[in-house]
């Protein structure tokens, strides 16, 4: 049988099952196929040898990728029913200079596509815990610029307001603010009727509402999956952030007036929030030396100190006596009334 191939009958159906034809010779085959059965059936052998190259993309990085891919090719067409092992030409036969010419297509062998797709998945595989890494050293720098902003205001409204912390008002001994049937009371054993409705986040937002604080975003810590920006005309018209989810950060406990002179410069008085809190974590039976949930590879947490300062740090322990900020020592469950136990503890609450 003559064909216009003259004799590169395998290299013409190999490359138009690899898609590497010009739309106007790919038309040019399928017309020979139709017209011919022993071409047709060449062209079905071909087709069934190459089938398992279909799986190539989801092959796991391993050494010596490049010989096991052509062994499993090998195994495949030596099962097949070919009267001709197309392995020769797939393993040894790289395309002709004066086909590529005529055909213009790009001068590479399947053997040395092979290669440069298994050197193009390593690359990948060294690059994308590389960028993992600086994702995540970004955004615990925007975090920490967050806390920074934070600070300034703390320190702004000081001026204004005689020294004074940010402070809704009396709390009395609770400083909880959910009502007694809410899914926190329950989660924290609290039974109590009389937990006064203020909470500690009243706290934070008066750094919002009267803008020492520039914008709600600054609230939200970016690594926050559930964080949402609040949005108002005019936050001075609220008295508290509009959902929980506006707010990442914890505070330091304030169940009275407290004057910022008083306060030792590193206590810590903003942090990414407190996993004792967390659905997750509050249940375990140790959870004294948790990081705070926020923020990965590795675990961590930003924290803000009196003077305005911001660290980040591997563990919970950076109080001023290197004491645990996200607990009071000694003390599992919470009930809305409990304090610090000395001037330099810090325990960040919601």
């Amino acid at each position: 049988m003559t064909t216009p191939f003259d004799g590169q009958l395998d290299d013409r159906l190999l490359a138009y099952h690899m898609d590497w034809l010009e739309p106007r010779d790919r038309a040019e085959v399928e017309q020979l196929i139709e017209s011919s059965p022993e071409i047709a059936a060449r062209s079905r052998e071909i087709e069934q040898t190459l089938s398992p190259l279909a799986d190539w993309n989801a092959m796991p990085v391993v050494p010596d990728l490049e010989q096991q891919v052509l062994h499993r090719i090998q195994r495949e067409v030596r099962a097949s029913r070919t009267t001709r092992s197309l392995f020769d030409i797939i393993r040894f036969k790289p395309i002709s200079s004066a086909w590529i010419t005529a055909w213009g297509r790009f001068p590479l062998s399947l053997r040395e596509s092979l290669i440069a797709a298994a050197c193009l998945v390593i690359l990948g595989s060294i690059l994308v815990p590389g960028m993992a890494r600086a994702s995540a050293w970004n955004q615990r720098t925007h975090c920490a610029g967050n806390l920074s902003d934070i600070g300034q205001g703390l320190v702004a409204y000081g001026a204004d307001y005689q020294n004074r912390w940010p402070f809704i008002g009396p709390q009395g001994a609770t400083w909880r603010g959910e009502s007694p049937d809410s899914s926190a009371a329950s989660r924290f054993g609290n039974e109590t009727v009389d937990v006064q409705p203020l909470r500690n986040s009243q706290n934070r937002f008066l750094l919002l509402a009267h803008r020492y604080v520039d914008g709600a975003s600054r609230f939200v810590c970016p690594t926050d999956p559930l964080g949402i920006v609040m949005r108002a005309d005019d936050y001075s018209q609220f008295r508290d952030f509009a959902e929980p989810r506006n707010c990442s950060y914890d505070s330091q406990i304030m169940v009275s007036d407290r004057n910022q002179a008083s306060v030792q410069p590193q206590l810590v008085v903003y942090a990414d929030p407190n996993p004792v809190f967390s659905e997750r974590n509050v249940r375990l039976a140790n959870p004294a030396e948790l990081n705070s949930p926020l923020h990965r590879h590795p675990d961590g947490q930003n924290v803000l100190r009196a003077d305005g300062s911001t660290q980040w740090t591997r563990s919970p322990r950076v109080g001023i006596d290197q004491d645990n900020i996200w607990r009071i020592e000694g003390m599992q469950n919470y009930s809305g009334r409990d304090i610090p136990r000395f001037s330099t503890d810090s325990f960040m609450i919601p």
